[in-house]
Formats: structure tokens, C-alpha cells, sequence
């Protein structure tokens, strides 16, 4: 159940990265193995709670939980700073904020790390936009602020969950299988000559992976081509106007470094045979 005990709120999943970066020293042993949830309810004195009953209030916490307190300062971006009253400042003066477009940017250089300031574990550029929205409704002079393009600092479904971020699905993995199969097609030549160095019998090894080479070469393309769809087959998850666009740029221009360099290694191992025959010929 994900229903905090003390409100009867709705929780929202939590990781345990969080928890540890926030708690102050002495509740960290009180963690256990999870999952967590955070409270969202402002009213509420409970920040984290279990499936077990095991509640962490506000006052467990090293920072001050924005949306839970009455009183200034109320955090509301943990990454650079902002407060609730910053942003009511600066609408009371222009009937707007820029703090969210300052945000958005400092999140496109990846300045931000929600994960570890802030206690819900994700972004805040949408408790930005609300305080910024209230505080246009309670001045009969500031229009009422759009919505803007989104109120996540990325895209929707890497916020939505911590930790998600890392589980898109990238090239990277079927790239190092690409590379581990094709040293195992080309282990027929190289790995008797390593264990002969440690004088371990090879009898049969090099027929053994002679044998299951057609079938690790297959393998190893098979990976190669996946690994190039993902890397320049898959659309982004993010639109250009979200901050993950310029992440999701460069965690690709990476992929593609990657895949390539791979790809040579591939190539290499799966000729491995044909070369050493020739050099075995000369020495010859």
C-alpha cells in the first residue's frame, strides 16, 4: 500500500537515494529495504513512510520540506535555490516569474540533481509553476500564467518515477554483448595461446569455439544491428523545448562514439583467425 498512515494521502514512490542524502545521520539506519513513498500532502507532518508502518517526519529531514512548512523560507527548487517567496516577490512586481525558465536552463546545462536535494526525488519545475500560479490568482492584476510546455525539468516519463531516467532503453548494452560475442568467436586462436603462456593444456578448447564460431559471429551482428537501432532508430523522449533534449543529445553523441568504436573491436575479432594464420605463416 502506498497510503501514508498519518493523512491517508496518496504516496509517491521514492529512491532509496533520496532517503539517504536527506535523512540526517542518525534515522539513516532506520531506512530498511523499502519501497518508500513521500507525502504530498502539505498539511501533513510526515515526509517518507513504508509499506510497514515506519513514518520519517519533516524534522528528520536535513533541509526544510517547502511545501509542508507555514513559514519562510519555503524551499520550493532544491537544486538552485528558490524559494516560495521569491517567486510571489517577483509576481506581486511583474505579474509573472522567470524562475522557471531559469530552471529549465540550468536543467538543459544538467545542473540539476533532484535525486539528492529534492525530498520528493524529482524535479520541482512543476511546485515552481503551482506557487507561481497561486500567487497570479491572489493578484486581481497578473493574468493567469500558461501553463507553459510541460512542468517537469524532462521529459514526463523520466520524472514521473525515480530513477527512471535510467532505465530508457539506450544501444549500450547490446553493444558490449556485440563486442563480448565476437571475443568468443575468435576465442579458438587467442585463448589456447593465453593459457599455453600459464601452461594449461589446451586439447580440444580451440576445436570446441572453432566450432561455436558461426554461431557467435551471428550473435555478434545480430547485437551490432540492435545496438544501431536504438542509438539511431529510437526517437527521443523528450521534445526540443524540454530540458532532457540537450541531456538526451549528448548521452547519444556517446552511444554512437561507443557503437562505432565496437564495431571496429567486432571486426577485429571476427578477422582475428585470418591473421594470425598469416602470421603463423610467415614465421613459418
Amino acid at each position: 500500500m502506498s497510503i501514508c498512515p498519518r493523512s491517508g494521502s496518496t504516496g509517491k514512490a521514492v529512491g532509496r537515494v533520496t532517503l539517504e542524502s536527506l535523512l540526517r545521520p542518525e534515522f539513516r539506519d532506520e531506512i530498511g529495504t523499502g519501497p518508500w513513498y513521500y507525502c504530498p500532502d502539505p498539511e501533513c507532518d510526515v515526509v517518507y513512510f513504508d509499506p510497514g508502518g515506519r513514518t520519517w517526519e519533516k524534522e528528520a529531514l536535513s533541509v526544510r520540506v517547502g511545501i509542508k512548512e507555514k513559514t519562510p523560507p519555503r524551499p520550493v527548487c532544491y537544486c538552485f535555490d528558490f524559494t516560495a517567496e521569491e517567486i510571489e516577490a517577483e509576481v506581486a512586481e511583474t505579474g509573472r516569474s522567470t524562475i522557471p525558465d531559469t530552471i529549465k536552463e540550468r536543467c538543459k546545462q544538467g545542473l540539476d540533481d533532484c535525486e539528492h536535494t529534492n525530498p520528493k526525488g524529482r524535479c520541482c519545475l512543476g511546485d515552481v509553476r503551482a506557487v507561481m500560479r497561486a500567487a497570479q490568482a491572489q493578484s486581481s492584476e497578473a493574468p493567469a500564467e500558461e501553463e507553459g510546455d510541460g512542468d517537469d525539468c524532462c521529459a514526463p516519463a523520466s520524472c514521473d518515477e525515480p530513477g527512471a531516467s535510467a532505465k530508457r532503453p539506450t544501444g549500450r548494452l547490446a553493444t558490449v554483448g556485440a563486442v563480448v560475442t565476437a571475443a568468443l568467436s575468435s576465442a579458438c586462436c587467442w585463448l589456447p595461446l593465453l593459457l599455453l603462456t600459464f601452461g594449461v593444456s589446451t586439447a580440444g578448447l580451440s576445436a570446441f569455439f572453432e566450432r561455436y564460431r558461426p554461431l557467435f559471429l551471428s550473435l555478434s551482428a545480430i547485437l551490432l544491428a540492435t545496438g544501431f537501432f536504438l542509438v539511431y532508430g529510437r526517437r527521443s523522449t523528450c521534445s526540443d523545448t524540454q530540458a532532457c533534449s540537450t541531456r538526451d543529445a549528448k548521452s547519444n553523441r556517446r552511444s554512437k562514439i561507443l557503437l562505432w568504436v565496437a564495431t571496429a573491436f567486432v571486426l577485429a575479432l571476427a578477422l582475428f583467425p585470418r591473421y594470425v594464420d598469416l602470421l603463423m605463416k610467415r614465421a613459418g
